[in-house]
């Protein structure tokens, strides 16, 4: 079986390839690919598919996605779960969802998409916080090793689970430390990688680097057009180990003269290269960040002069934890250039009378505002209650005058603090869930009430409601803060600023559903202090 192999560069990121992406269904043109080392990681593109054609399922390996509609009829399924494609509306997919779209009508199904590198939360702090030492011994030849190990081991739980595209993580000697075993179904039928990972012909070429040689990442294409991405993690001009990653059909793959036992996977975009590649990029960084405090600490626990006393040198841990903090999981997007790209897209939809596109787009940029300013925990409430008129607004687009939205709120609350981003979540559980059956008008109520020290705020709507013995399992995942979904995150989010001073409660009524929060009142130096 031969082996293709290529040095795989940061061209994908660089933009240099063609604007244009064909595929079986459709073509992407895009707007925006990432310059090499630009501080933005927005791909932009606008996404054709085709009369009577279908986007197969496939996972979003490495990325994540926002998908707006701009014309079109259709449906899609994501992690399962069918929703209509029609103009106006606006999804989210997730790094790891699963994901496929049906154009069953004549016309194309036109969308906006916007793609960025998975994000994944910050826990070096609660690592080091915990703990957790890397033991060194001095002069052992498998102290590489063991170092590497304890890091993999550290990041395991907290952040390797949550990435869910194929990677493992080698040692220098190219032994597995770490395989996480999201191979796909035509891997597994082919090559029983799940088996032995060496059964695929992609691990069995082997590089020894004694220090570093690949700056970027390179790749072996299998027979069958399958890519695995490799990068070295390099510290200190040595080879620590190996990430690779990927298993994706980034080309068109051959058959090699074979009757394969599984359909050939997606052909992915080329967002999503771009996506696997960031994520093993900070994923590098961060390995050699822990190995460098891990040095620095373990010099100053065997010195017998400190350069610095404990409180600075504690200072200087939590300063260079932070900044890896930022570098790893922060998509810095530049604002400027987002809101431009959507004011030239507003511009050619005047210039073709289509005025929803151009309203919708007006609320869409409003949206995206919000969510990408600085990051802050507590935000005034009049900003809370704003980002969810903009998006209601765009639902108004959808559903127009069967949909009414009434915001109650006493003008002296305006400039309380509330969490940022917790109702939004709320409001479009509404239209995901509490109006998908319903033909009749529906109503969305955000009502507000406060006293000396609480903050209470109900959003009520008429539609199915939830079941009693489903209502039930949700407020237990409520109050034990377990599993996943919108309403579980906004709980954790409430109990990191309030402990267990708060109330997040639902209710069922003859009407529909209420959902009830009741929060301490926080001014200006109650959110200081969080």
């Amino acid at each position: 079986m031969k082996l293709c192999y290529h040095k795989q560069t940061e061209n994908i990121q660089a933009g240099t390839m063609s604007n244009s992406q064909k595929f079986t269904w459709g073509h992407i043109e895009w707007i925006y690919v990432p310059q090499k080392d630009d501080e933005n990681t927005l791909s932009i593109g606008i996404s054709t598919m085709y009369a009577r054609t279908v986007q197969p399922c496939h996972i979003h390996c490495g990325d994540e996605q926002i998908l707006y509609i701009l014309s079109g009829q259709g449906k899609q399924r994501i992690n399962g779960e069918d929703h209509p494609l029609e103009p106006g509306r606006l999804f989210h997919i997730p790094a790891g969802a699963s994901h496929e779209s049906v154009n069953e009508s004549d016309e194309p199904i036109v969308k906006l998409l916007i793609s960025t590198p998975a994000r994944f939360e910050n826990q070096l702090a609660h690592i080091e916080r915990e703990g957790v030492r890397l033991s060194t011994v001095q002069g052992d030849k498998n102290d590489r090793v063991k170092r590497l190990k304890a890091i993999v081991d550290g990041l395991e739980q907290e952040i390797l689970s949550r990435i869910k595209m194929p990677l493992s993580i080698w040692d220098h000697t190219q032994e597995p430390i770490y395989i996480n075993g999201h191979f796909s179904d035509f891997c597994v039928n082919c090559c029983r990688i799940d088996e032995k990972v060496r059964n695929c012909v992609l691990y069995t070429y082997i590089d020894f680097y004694p220090t570093a040689y690949y700056a970027d990442a390179y790749a072996y294409v299998c027979p069958y057009g399958i890519t695995l991405y490799n990068l070295q993690i390099v510290y200190k001009g040595k080879t620590l180990g190996y990430i690779k990653a990927g298993h994706v059909r980034a080309g068109t793959a051959e058959r090699d003269g074979r009757n394969l036992p599984a359909e050939m996977p997606y052909d992915v975009p080329r967002s999503t290269v771009s996506g696997i590649l960031d994520t093993m990029h900070r994923l590098a960084e961060t390995v050699s960040k822990l190995y460098l405090l891990e040095d620095m600490e373990s010099k100053i626990n065997h010195k017998q002069e400190q350069i610095f006393d404990k409180q600075r040198n504690e200072l200087m841990l939590m300063e260079s934890l932070k900044t890896t903090q930022d570098k790893f999981l922060n998509s810095q997007i530049s604002q400027h250039f987002l809101f431009n790209i959507l004011n030239c897209i507003t511009n050619l939809a005047l210039k073709e009378n289509a005025s929803q596109t151009c309203t919708a787009i007006g609320e869409l940029s409003k949206l995206f505002r919000y969510t990408v300013r600085g990051v802050s925990r507590l935000v005034p409430l009049s900003d809370e209650l704003n980002h969810v008129l903009a998006y209601t607004n765009l639902q108004k687009l959808r559903y127009g005058d069967r949909l009414t939205v009434r915001v109650s709120i006493p003008p002296e609350s305006e400039k309380i603090n509330v969490p940022f981003n917790f109702l939004q979540p709320i409001v479009e559980n509404c239209f995901n869930h509490a109006f998908r059956e319903i033909k009749k008008a529906m109503w969305i109520r955000v009502e507000v009430e406060t006293s000396d020290e609480t903050l209470t705020i109900r959003v009520l709507d008429n539609g199915v409601g939830v079941p009693p013995d489903f209502l039930e399992k949700i407020s237990d995942r409520l109050d034990k803060k377990t599993g996943s979904g919108g309403l579980v995150m906004i709980a954790r989010k409430l109990n990191s600023l309030y402990g267990r001073n708060y109330r997040l409660e639902l209710l069922q009524n003859d009407w529909g559903l209420e959902v009830v929060f009741e929060m301490p009142r926080l001014n200006i130096a109650g959110a200081a202090a969080c």
